[in-house]
């Protein structure tokens, strides 16, 4: 049986906390879980008094904005050496439980469940929630909500490439994600979308790949009705018309061949 994501006590804390802000929706709920998921850190209390921290690259500065002025918390600031990556932080006592409320019980990834639950157990102020959550009871991917299209906009890549030399094409869709534990969340994901998973040994990295105009019809679907929301959702515009293009082989033709080459170009930078 489906186990649908619970913002029961979410809600709850939210609307004492923020009395004057509207409450977030359950669609921006669930996106957001998938995007949080994708690549988040909990770190310990002696630091940042306990944060969830949430990064992305400088080019996604603005997501991370509108999920700051959504919540109506966090702080965003410059992530690793090079400030080539922005994150969202979220801690101090009364925004921090607001946000463990909303993650506790809705993780999807085990590495995600386990670095949270060693988050809680460090946690300094006093909670209502057990730390040992049943794997059994957690949500499951789905095509019926938004958690996926997060967890595209997070970690997801689209791409497609024209031989200059033939008329051959490679189209297809990608999403990464680390840790070993996370392979049976991973296998339900290709169940979901189709495609293989590769493991990245040195990295320790699952890699899904789903490649050609028939497998990825799937994803299209899903993507049609839960919209992707960062510049993602510009490479899959790009990518869904190159898609549409191919099918109506339009790339056979030497003169639209040429702007379809221009046009693919353009994945490369969202």
């Amino acid at each position: 049986m489906q186990k649908n994501f619970n913002f029961i006590e979410f809600y709850k804390l939210y609307a004492q906390s923020k009395p004057d802000k509207v409450m977030p929706s359950r669609d921006f709920l669930e996106w957001f879980i998938g995007f949080a998921e994708g690549n988040c850190i909990f770190v310990p209390s002696e630091y940042h008094e306990g944060s969830v921290i949430i990064i992305q690259p400088e080019k996604n500065l603005e997501i991370l904005q509108k999920i700051e002025e959504t919540f109506g918390f966090g702080l965003i600031t410059y992530y690793g050496l090079y400030g080539n990556r922005r994150c969202l932080v979220v801690g101090g006592k009364k925004y921090s439980k607001t946000f463990i409320f909303l993650l506790h019980g809705n993780l999807l990834f085990p590495a995600n469940r386990l670095g949270f639950t060693n988050y809680l157990s460090n946690y300094d102020y006093p909670l209502d929630i057990s730390l040992n959550f049943p794997e059994s009871q957690a949500p499951s991917p789905s095509f019926d909500n938004y958690w996926l299209s997060g967890l595209v906009d997070s970690v997801g890549s689209f791409y497609c490439s024209f031989s200059t030399s033939s008329n051959d094409y490679s189209l297809g869709f990608t999403l990464q994600q680390k840790g070993k534990s996370n392979s049976m969340v991973i296998n339900k994901i290709v169940s979901l979308i189709g495609g293989n998973t590769q493991l990245i040994e040195g990295r320790n990295i699952y890699r899904i790949r789903t490649s050609g105009l028939e497998s990825t019809e799937i994803l299209v679907n899903y993507l049609n009705e839960y919209p992707l929301v960062t510049k993602k959702g510009e490479a899959f515009k790009i990518w869904k018309n190159l898609r549409t293009s191919i099918q109506n082989k339009d790339h056979l033709n030497p003169k639209i061949r040429e702007t379809l080459i221009s046009q693919s170009k353009l994945l490369h930078n969202l």
